[in-house]
């Protein structure tokens, strides 16, 4: 509903974010790799510059040049997101369930499950209104960043969920807050994408590329011209986008008493199920049955980070924001020298980054300086 108030006026401001705002927004996100490891810092650091390595291989952003493709064909477009995230995530997990053959939901925790418990965790979120409006706003601000990606939006709002908390060291052992931001501002990116997609032309998200496909059979044109010819489009499509939400949670809240019994399954007969499915999925991404190989090279590398406590969403936010700092960057300096960061909207960025930094130490900061 905010969106389609803002869309009179939204397409200046969007059009205000040349390449070095949308340099030290991705250098922003690289900030809360820190914060996404309060507990250990170094690691987080260590495994998002991991994933900053991982995303120079391939093509150069700006020149073209093959980089660290070792003579196969295959790492000439660099490694693919949908391998990385299965093997970093599913795998791990499905190992998990195999060698110990255990259900998701414990014994303890298989009570029967009424309709008063799913609506009681459905008005959960009201009782964190700070944390669901400010999820909403990171997505929906990093969604109208064309090239950031929405991808970010998850972490960088789990990450200010977890920043914000009293005791950020419980998140990761069932915090609501920890469910609710990352969950509201993949909802709201959505409508943030659908700014660059129709006012500019550039699709936001993947889900904003086929849209934008779809405008182009039916001979409409995204960019500049398009909030003023078909403003009621750019209306509808973002009501469709609150419907959608609306709808999908009305759908979610009939069928949870169902999807529950997925965790009761054993985790011998889960995990074969699982195991096809993530491999069927990454196959079908791109029709590549490499990706499927990559997946279980990932998977082991998942396996060792969550061995030895290394953060697994911190590399793949750094893979995510690598290509994005590199070709920004580069862009901002042959355009603006080597003064680009000085404009407003940059600085802003700097500061807000910096305070990010700096707030898990405000009390050693403030007690340095002389004040309690």
């Amino acid at each position: 509903m905010l969106l389609a108030a803002l869309l009179p006026i939204i397409q200046p401001i969007v059009l205000s974010f040349a390449s070095p705002e949308n340099f030290f927004l991705a250098l922003a996100g690289i900030a809360f790799i820190a914060v996404l490891s309060s507990e250990a810092p170094n690691r987080g650091l260590i495994a998002g510059a991991l994933g900053i390595f991982l995303s120079l291989f391939g093509y150069s952003p700006t020149d073209g040049v093959p980089r660290f493709w070792m003579g196969i064909d295959y790492m000439l477009d660099g490694f693919r997101l949908v391998p990385l995230a299965m093997g970093l995530f599913a795998m791990p997990e499905i190992l998990a369930l195999m060698t110990t053959g255990r259900s998701i939901a414990q014994a303890q925790e298989m009570e029967p499950i009424s309709l008063r418990q799913v609506v009681k965790g459905g008005l959960a979120v009201f009782k964190y209104p700070g944390v669901f409006f400010r999820s909403c706003t990171i997505g929906s601000v990093i969604g109208m960043m064309p090239g950031v990606g929405g991808a970010t939006a998850p972490f960088v709002a789990y990450a200010a969920a977890k920043q914000t908390a009293g005791d950020p060291d419980s998140f990761g052992s069932g915090r609501i807050e920890g469910v609710i931001a990352p969950e509201a501002s993949s909802n709201a990116k959505e409508g943030g994408a659908l700014v660059p997609t129709l006012a500019l032309g550039i699709p936001g998200s993947a889900s904003m590329a086929l849209l934008l496909g779809a405008f182009i059979i039916l001979g409409l044109q995204p960019g500049p011209e398009f909030l003023v010819k078909h403003l009621d489009l750019a209306f509808g499509a973002a009501m469709i986008l609150a419907f959608g939400n609306v709808a999908s949670s009305f759908l979610m809240f009939l069928l949870s008493k169902l999807l529950i019994h997925i965790t009761r399954v054993p985790g011998h007969a889960l995990a074969p199920m699982l195991l096809v499915l993530v491999t069927i999925g990454c196959y079908s991404a791109e029709n590549n049955p490499i990706d499927v190989l990559f997946v279980f090279a990932f998977g082991g590398l998942g396996v060792v980070m969550e061995r030895f406590g290394y953060n697994r969403p911190a590399l793949l936010l750094g893979f995510v924001l690598g290509e994005i700092i590199e070709r920004y960057y580069q862009i901002s300096v042959s355009a603006y020298g080597a003064t680009f960061f000085m404009r407003p909207i940059s600085i802003t960025i700097i500061a807000a980054a910096l305070l990010c930094l700096l707030w898990p130490n405000r009390k050693r900061i403030l007690r340095y300086w002389g004040y309690r």
